[in-house]
């Protein structure tokens, strides 16, 4: 296949679409939806062994609409693995190619409990590492979050939308503008017992400077720095689609995103590829979370 496709010409209007169907699926899915129907492969995600029919109904609403866009694309989904379209058997693209990293429903422990907080649905789309387009939805409160070529907008679900970056038109929370850890809301993920310790030793420097940590991660975690409700977010080993399917809204929004190192990220097409990174809207104060990371932390144990 020569060109692009539809969807490669105007991925946000694919993604918009199969969000919402995504979104009408879970909400009414009922307990049908919530039953556990397998548990994951032997050594990946241990900490979180099971596999919801709201996972795979939310992953293959997605994928069939690709396949039927006929999209020539690497999707990277947290149960299917990695999914050369348009056919089985093509090669994939190759680091230059696109690559569609899917975190079709994020939060499904708390889904499972019928607990409405932080269910998400996250899709981004890179040609290699460069960021092409990506929609985060709060699938609880239809709030979404679209962003490409240096547009961010947040959307709330009767279709109002305000650009981010820009003036704080009549929000209803204060836009977060910390300079120093000192006044920063900072998130991280915390709500696995796996990650408690290692996270508390590799960041304790940072928590105990911070105003207040918001114990949430992935793609909320993301929106919320892009759109000004949290300072920073500091992922700590975390999946490859808990990051590529969401982080192009924060980058497209202008925070800073980097390793603990400093160094830029770079997407390498593995399911199993970690990350562990300092976002921040502020330059100062990324900056400052990188001096404390480093101000005699102890190293997280292998996770």
């Amino acid at each position: 296949m020569s060109g692009k496709t539809a969807f490669l010409s105007d991925p946000m209007a694919l993604f918009a679409d199969v969000a919402h169907r995504v979104r009408d699926r879970i909400l009414h899915g009922g307990c049908s939806a919530r039953r556990v129907v397998e548990a994951r492969a032997e050594g990946y995600r241990q900490w979180d062994p099971q596999v919801l029919a709201a996972d795979r109904i939310a992953e293959e609403l997605i994928l069939e609409r690709l396949r039927a866009e006929g999209s020539r694309v690497t999707v990277i989904s947290e149960e299917a693995g990695v999914v050369v379209l348009p056919s089985p058997g093509a090669p994939p693209d190759g680091s230059d190619g696109y690559y569609l990293v899917m975190d079709p429903l994020d939060g499904s422990i708390l889904y499972e409990r019928d607990i409405p907080a932080f269910w998400a649905v996250a899709m981004g789309l890179w040609k290699g590492s460069r960021h092409v387009a990506t929609l985060v939805m709060d699938l609880a409160s239809g709030k979404a979050w679209h962003a490409e070529s240096g547009l961010v907008s947040e959307r709330d679900s009767s279709g109002r939308h305000r650009r981010l970056g820009g003036a704080p038109d009549g929000l209803e929370y204060r836009t977060a503008s910390a300079t120093r850890l000192s006044d920063a809301y900072v998130a991280t993920y915390l709500m696995k017992p796996h990650y408690l310790r290692p996270v508390v030793q590799r960041f304790h420097n940072v928590f105990l400077a911070s105003r207040f940590v918001v114990p949430i991660g992935g793609p909320l975690a993301w929106a919320y720095v892009a759109s000004g409700r949290i300072d920073a977010y500091v992922p700590l080993n975390q999946p490859l689609t808990e990051v590529y399917s969401a982080m192009g809204v924060a980058r497209e929004a202008g925070c800073i995103i980097t390793d603990l190192e400093g160094n830029e990220p770079r997407l390498v097409p593995d399911i199993h590829q970690r990350y562990s990174l300092v976002c921040a809207r502020d330059p100062n104060l990324h900056a400052e979370i990188l001096e404390r990371i480093h101000q005699g932390g102890e190293d997280a144990e292998a996770m």
